[in-house]
C-alpha cells in the first residue's frame, strides 16, 4: 500500500508502541532496527519508522503479549482523540 494512502489509523507510531507495551521509545527504536517488530520508515529528512497495526498485533502474539493490552491503549487513544475534537467517543 502506498504511503500516501494510509492513514493514522493504519498503522503505530514508535511512541504509541512504547506506549502501548510500556517501555522507553528508544527500546522500540532498537526493536524495529533489530527486526524483531516489522516497521518501514517514512520518506525525508527523519525517516521516522512506523508499524501497520497488524503487524504489530502479530509481534504482541509472537511475543506472549496479550492482545487485549493494545486494545486498552486503542481505547485510551480514541477517547484522548475523542476529547480533543470534541466529537464523540466511539471505542
Amino acid at each position: 500500500m502506498p504511503l500516501k494512502q494510509l492513514s493514522q489509523r493504519d498503522y503505530y507510531t514508535t511512541g504509541e508502541m512504547a506506549r502501548a507495551l510500556g517501555c522507553a521509545q528508544q527500546t522500540v527504536i532498537r526493536r524495529i532496527d533489530g527486526g524483531l517488530i516489522p516497521a518501514f520508515r517514512l520518506p525525508g529528512r527523519n525517516r521516522q519508522r512506523r508499524c501497520r497495526k497488524a503487524e504489530f498485533r502479530e509481534y504482541l502474539a509472537d511475543q506472549g503479549i496479550p492482545a487485549t493490552m493494545l486494545d486498552a491503549f486503542e481505547s485510551r487513544r480514541a477517547l484522548s482523540e475523542a476529547f480533543r475534537s470534541g466529537g464523540k467517543h466511539r471505542g
